[in-house]
């Protein structure tokens, strides 16, 4: 939580600081989909990233008007030390059992995510600004969703 969660507001508010006073700016988080999903063993990563969602849609209600967007982009399921030891390390195998099976073909490279930030950075989703993003997504269909259904892609608990 303290690298998820604080490093991503403390880096955040550092930005901003910068983004306000040149009038403009995009700032993007890193999101994760255990911040949405009811998983156990999981528990300081998901709160972790929950809060990122919740402090993106925080930030950008906050910045409104002016000139600063911000977004939470999920990069999709990426090869990276921490995936490996989770899909075959032995703490990761006891506390995701399962997680390790077919993680090989599941594994992207990170260019979709790579791509999302700079269509971001060029000013591609500032109608979007406050959503979770996820690499690969189509932007503009995203936005026309999102403009038929406002909640849509926002951090939400749900009453039945």
């Amino acid at each position: 939580m303290a690298v998820d969660l604080l490093g991503t507001l403390i880096t955040a508010q550092s930005a901003i600081e910068r983004m306000r006073a040149a009038g403009t700016g995009r700032l993007v988080t890193v999101y994760g989909n255990l911040g949405d999903r009811q998983l156990g063993n999981v528990s300081a990563f998901a709160v972790a990233k929950a809060g990122i969602a919740r402090l993106t849609e925080s930030l950008a209600c906050e910045l409104d008007g002016t000139g600063v967007q911000v977004f939470a982009m999920h990069p999709g399921f990426v090869r990276t030390p921490m995936t490996e030891l989770l899909a075959w390390g032995d703490q990761g195998r006891t506390w995701l059992p399962g997680f390790g099976q077919g993680v090989e073909q599941r594994w992207g490279d990170g260019r979709s995510a790579a791509d999302l930030v700079e269509a971001i950075a060029g000013g591609g989703a500032d109608e979007l600004t406050g959503r979770v993003l996820w690499a690969g997504d189509d932007l503009d269909a995203l936005a026309s969703r999102c403009r038929a259904d406002p909640d849509y892609r926002r951090l939400r608990l749900i009453r039945d």
